[in-house]
């Protein structure tokens, strides 16, 4: 088994952690000097310890500050920081670690940074009081107590309700059980598919500071919180929300983050505290937890930004690492973009090689005309709504992008031999995963190992249709139609592109939101075909063990029988229809011929992304020859072999052509959900957008699309989850003037293709997914509409 690699993982650094310190624990206070380790950031020479004792001080690989300091097992220290070494109001507790004859390297969370640190040593048989709360450092440090007692906290919460929360997080596996992953209480997503808790900072004018953990399982608001705390009417408290990203690489270079924000303004002298006490009370931590000024589940993280940017020169300057929400993946090394299982070949996708559906291909970059396949491990981020997780989605196959897969052995060393490959959306652990491995990133990533031919053979026989399937093509209709004639009914004869579009022209919508246009019905793809006698041709392909036996063959044999239609003869009759057709447009018009098929956008096979659509501009000539293009994409290598693992007979799939004027130099597009399938939120539609013709289904490599979640009701609701890393720090794809006519579409679609598809309001498993744009004009438009495939 495998997962993320490179980096320390958290069970490993936590492990260290209880050693070093025998019974674990952190905090304390004692005497000492400053003078004795004070320690100044030099610009040439890094880190330098003046001191007049024997100590050694350097910083780890990690960013933190190693103190070597003489110790006894019979004492514990309590290492202290300074930000301004002459300021005493600025010094704080940050550890405490146990004694041990000879010499301790005493470190804190926290990355080390120019300021002072002063070490205190205290005898266990006099233990100090650090935190002044009545009760000494070791019987707040004893592991029973954690949860109501704590050395670097005084915080005392409702001794009754013990499993409530704690006031101390000693390691991940607290955190873990304390932690929770799913939507908010406010049905928000933000944390939805990582754990996450609440937490609260009591700050009194009068006395000193504390803060409570959360246990999310149990304590879900912070009212309840506050009322846990014995905070009830307080004016002190401070409340946030942190989340665990076991993905991201942390400012200390290792994978994992923790990254905290509030619910609240605040300025820079309130985090700086704040993120201190955090960190001490979270000793496991290792430089890994990072500020995100946001406010969790609300929509009002761009106000928030704005008021940590007007002091940024202080967090640079400080040991704060700070990630802007929009940032938040953009040192994320995993992404699970389709939970499943998948058992296949696993190879390296070479250039212009394809894979067949029982190979989980590693793909350098992310090709448009991928064909069926058992899984995808991609090297590039992937795009939730792309054609490649969208074909992933419909066949229930597992898709994950892993920046570092070639670099991990346990994934590299398997390239070439079967295995399982299972990408999860869970936080927890599988079943056959072993907590000695030390490797806690296998926690809701992946897994990977060695399978058997069995295996691979008994998997696949089981994912595939039992008997042949015969898609419906209607030839009755033998001329083309005006969309506005067009029925939602007439799928058969016209694809259901073309129905789905012609049934929107009918739903209310403003002129230009959806195309006007015609469609050909397949009538026009069967006669070419019997013209020019490619069905035998593909009677001959299809009789041929060499082109069933081996998928390069397929490519090259499709590849001539594309060319061979492009080039066929169109009989006159229906050369003279197309000029009829072609004539319906303004002669400068550019018109773009899409695909219609009778096996793709259909409730439980989308087909996205099987077929090609070709623009025909006015220098081109006759209109045949974008549409004979279109005709041959019915015969694209990825399309063939979806429909063969779906064994649908190919003689009986027909192509029809959706014909509308071509947009061109849109200022946005995007595809939008009637759900969210991704996060699970309630009453809420999922949408990703992104700048110009950098389309969402086939995104550049580089490109990191908008992603929203607006509300189903009629009062405007959205919640920025990620800002497209392609427009300005302040700026959005879309404005609240589209995003309102995105989510008055997404209803009234929603609801009048329920109806057309016949689905019960009580059947929960229901969705449209549609492709939109901003025009050039500014204008909104919905360009089609299919059923999400769950």
């Amino acid at each position: 088994m495998a997962t993320l690699g490179g980096g320390n993982t958290a069970h490993r650094v936590a492990d260290a952690h209880r050693r070093n310190m025998d019974d674990a624990g952190f905090g304390a206070t004692g005497t000492g000097r400053w003078a004795a380790l004070a320690v100044a950031l030099a610009a040439a020479s890094g880190y330098a310890a003046e001191s007049t004792t024997p100590v050694s001080f350097s910083v780890g690989d990690d960013g933190r500050t190693r103190i070597e300091v003489p110790s006894a097992a019979d004492v514990y220290h309590v290492l202290y920081y300074r930000s301004d070494p002459n300021d005493a109001a600025t010094e704080t507790a940050v550890a405490i670690h146990m004694g041990a004859a000879g010499r301790v390297v005493l470190t804190e969370p926290l990355k080390a940074i120019a300021g002072a640190y002063r070490v205190a040593t205290h005898r266990r048989n006099a233990p100090a009081d650090t935190d002044g709360d009545g009760a000494d450092d070791l019987t707040e440090l004893a592991r029973s107590n954690l949860k109501t007692r704590a050395p670097l906290n005084p915080s005392s919460p409702n001794a009754s309700r013990p499993n409530d929360g704690a006031v101390a997080i000693p390691d991940l596996a607290t955190f873990q059980a304390l932690s929770y992953k799913g939507i908010s209480n406010a049905g928000e997503p933000v944390f939805a598919d990582v754990e996450h808790l609440n937490f609260i900072f009591y700050d009194p004018s009068d006395g000193a500071a504390g803060i409570y953990f959360a246990n999310q399982n149990v304590i879900r608001t912070h009212s309840k919180l506050i009322d846990w705390a014995g905070l009830g009417g307080s004016t002190g408290a401070s409340v946030g929300q942190m989340a665990f990203y076991p993905y991201l690489v942390a400012p200390s270079g290792a994978v994992g983050t923790f990254a905290w924000g509030y619910d609240h303004f605040s300025d820079f002298e309130e985090v700086a505290g704040h993120h201190e006490r955090l960190a001490a009370n979270m000793p496991f931590l290792r430089n890994n937890l990072v500020f995100t000024p946001q406010y969790f589940g609300r929509n009002l993280t761009e106000q928030i930004e704005r008021v940590y940017l007007r002091e940024k020169a202080k967090y640079d300057a400080s040991r704060i690492p700070v990630v802007l929400h929009k940032n938040l993946f953009a040192n994320s090394v995993f992404q699970a973009v389709n939970p499943a299982v998948g058992y296949g070949l696993l190879r390296v996708l070479g250039p212009g090689e394809r894979p067949t559906f029982r190979e989980i291909p590693i793909l350098r970059t992310l090709p448009n005309d991928l064909p069926a396949f058992a899984g995808v491990i991609s090297l590039q981020p992937q795009t939730a709504l792309s054609h490649v997780n969208l074909r992933a989605v419909q066949d229930g196959v597992p898709n994950a992008w892993i920046a570092n897969a070639l670099e991990d052995e346990t994934i590299s060393a398997l390239i070439g031999e079967y295995v399982r490959f299972e990408v999860r959306e869970g936080a927890n652990p599988p079943e056959d995963w072993e907590a000695d491995t030390g490797d806690d990133r296998l926690r809701a990533t992946y897994t990977i190992r060695e399978a058997t031919a069995d295996e691979v053979t008994e998997h696949h026989a089981a994912r595939r249709p039992a008997a042949a399937q015969v898609p419906t093509r209607d030839l009755a209709e033998t001329t083309y139609k005006d969309l506005d004639d067009i029925a939602f009914a007439d799928s058969d004869a016209f694809g259901t592109k073309a129905a789905n579009v012609a049934a929107m022209r009918d739903f209310g919508f403003a002129a230009g939101t959806v195309p006007d246009g015609y469609a050909l019905p397949f009538y026009f793809y069967d006669e070419f075909m019997k013209h020019n006698d490619f069905y035998g041709e593909v009677d001959t392909l299809l009789a041929d063990p060499d082109f069933d036996a081996a998928i390069a063959t397929r490519e090259d044999e499709l590849k001539k029988l594309r060319r061979r239609i492009r080039n066929g003869a169109v009989p006159d009759w229906m050369n003279n229809k197309l000029g009829e057709l072609q004539a319906e447009f303004p002669a400068t018009t550019s018109i773009r011929c899409r695909s219609s098929t009778n096996n793709e956008d259909l409730p439980k096979f989308s087909g996205a992304g099987l077929y090609d659509s070709y623009t025909h501009h006015p220098t081109e000539g006759h209109l045949s020859k974008s549409i004979k293009q279109v005709f041959a994409s019915l015969w694209n290598l990825r399309a063939f072999e979806e429909r063969e693992f779906h064994r649908i007979d190919h003689k009986a799939a027909a192509m029809g052509v959706l014909l509308h004027p071509n947009y061109s130099d849109e200022k946005a597009n995007g595809v939008a959900v009637s759900d969210d399938p991704f996060f699970g939120s309630d009453d809420r539609f999922y949408v990703n957008a992104q700048v110009g013709e950098d389309l969402v289904t086939n995104p550049s490599s580089a490109s990191v699309p908008e992603e929203l979640l607006l509300g189903t009701g009629e009062e405007f609701t959205t919640t920025l989850l990620r800002r497209s890393n392609l427009v300005g720090e302040d700026e959005r794809v879309l404005s609240d003037t589209h995003i309102a006519l995105l989510q008055a579409a997404l209803r009234t679609i929603h609801s009048r293709f329920r109806t057309l598809y016949d689905v019960a309001e009580d059947e929960e498993e229901f969705a449209m997914e549609i492709e939109f744009k901003v025009t050039s004009a500014g204008t909104f438009a919905v360009k089609q509409a299919r059923p999400w495939v769950y």
